[in-house]
Order: structure tokens, then sequence, then C-alpha cells
């Protein structure tokens, strides 16, 4: 046999052998004795046993915890992960959830609402709404109710709402429109429903006869309580300044 074909031969069987024994090292990998792991995140804990045994491994929980997504009894994590290589027999150890963590509300009725806040915060709770409603009990920013109900048991993050009061409702009054009214009759009417004259300026208006009221702040129709002051601007006249506003109220003339 000539050399040539005898070196190619031999290089034939040489990648035939190594081949083989790659072939037979894989086949005792994959096929003699190991497997690969299934995937048990998220799947419930007695499916997850049942693809172990399956696959000739065994499950151990190694531990439990809550988890804001994951159902309970449902696996959270796994060892070693998905796909790998494992022999047969041994375990894949996993962590169990306990399902979302649920607290029971405080009661936050009384509570000022910052003080309600800070509740809320460190019970990993959160404020929705807060609802605010005139109260002859309840002083100002203290908590009235609270929606849902305290003492009941929620998830956490819930959304808590807040019925918080504004203290007492006061007397008021829609205010009237003094427009046209001499400035003399404003004051009377303001004195008698308990409101103060406040700031009078004058304008010139040909438009209204001297003395008389042009605008109000607050316009008519706002209402006001008692108590509340209440600014004019009147007409001013040839003459200057009325000596009816002298003395009792700041006073000064500004030009169109």
């Amino acid at each position: 046999m000539p050399q040539a074909l005898k070196i190619t031969a031999l290089m034939v069987v040489t990648f035939i052998i190594a081949g083989l024994s790659g072939f037979l090292a894989m086949k005792f990998v994959i096929g003699g004795g190991a497997v690969r792991v299934p995937d048990l995140v998220g799947k419930e804990l007695k499916e997850a046993g049942q693809l172990l045994e399956e696959q000739g491994l065994r499950l151990k929980v190694e531990g439990r915890d809550y988890h804001p997504l994951t159902p309970k009894d449902h696996i959270i994590l796994q060892r070693p992960e998905a796909n790998a290589t494992f022999k047969e027999d041994r375990e894949v150890k996993v962590v169990v959830s306990m399902g979302q963590q649920r607290i029971y509300l405080p009661d936050l009725k009384g509570e000022k609402l910052q003080r309600a806040q800070l509740i809320l915060q460190q019970n990993s709770l959160s404020l929705q709404e807060v609802v605010r409603i005139h109260s002859d009990r309840y002083p100002a920013g203290v908590i009235i109710s609270q929606t849902p109900l305290p003492r009941q048991e929620v998830p956490t993050g819930a959304r808590i709402k807040l019925l918080v009061s504004q203290g007492k409702r006061r007397d008021g009054y829609y205010l009237p429109d003094f427009t046209g009214k001499g400035m003399e009759e404003a004051k009377e009417i303001t004195s008698g429903l308990g409101l103060n004259p406040g700031l009078i300026e004058y304008e010139e208006s040909p438009a209204s006869p001297p003395g008389t009221v042009i605008r109000q702040t607050p316009p008519s129709g706002s209402r006001v309580a008692p108590g509340e002051t209440i600014h004019f601007v009147v007409a001013q006249s040839g003459a200057g300044v009325p000596e009816s506003g002298k003395g009792e109220t700041l006073e000064r003339t500004i030009k169109p």
C-alpha cells in the first residue's frame, strides 16, 4: 500500500475514533445519569414536584417568603436554575411564595392628617384620596373616617381614602351688589352684615354719579364671612375726595 494511502487511512480512523469518543462522552453526560432541570419559577408547588419527579430529581423547599406578584404556594426561586445539567436523584431547592403580605389597617380616626400620612407610610400603605368637609365635632385637619375601615385585613400597598374635617362652618353671606349705591349707604349695609369697609379708591367716571360705587372687591355674589373686609372703587366728583371719607379709611385717588 502506498505511503500516502496509509496516511489518509490513518487520519480517517483517527477522526472516527475522536467522533465516537465525543458522542459517547455526550451520551454519558446527558443521557447517562444527567438531566436538564425544568423551569419551576411560577409553578405551583405540587406541579413543580411532579415535573422534577419525571426527571428523576427531588424537590426541597428551602424557604418561604412574601411576594407581591407570585400567588401563595408557587415557586419564587430555584437552585440550580432552569435548563442547568444536573445529576439524577439530586435535590432542586426552591423558595415558595406565601402570597402578598397582608396587614390590619390602623385606626386613623382622630389623628391629624400629617401624622396619618406617616402611619400609612410606615405600614406600606398609600393615601389615595383626601375628602374635606365641615364638622362641628372634629377640629380642622383631623381625620373623621377612613375607607377601608380600621382593623380590616388588607394587602401591603393598599390605597386608603380619608375624610378630613375643615372645622366648623362659618356663618356667611352672599355679597350684595353695591354698584350705583352711595358710599354712605354701602358702608351702612356693610356694617349691618358684620363686614368691614376697607380701602376706598376714587376714580373718574363720567357715566356714574359722583360718590357712587363703581366696583367692589370681592365682587357681588361672593360668599363672605363676618369680619371680612370689602374694598370699593367710588366715582370721583370734580371737587375731589368727599369729606365723609376722611379719617375713616385709607383713601387714595387713581387715574383711569
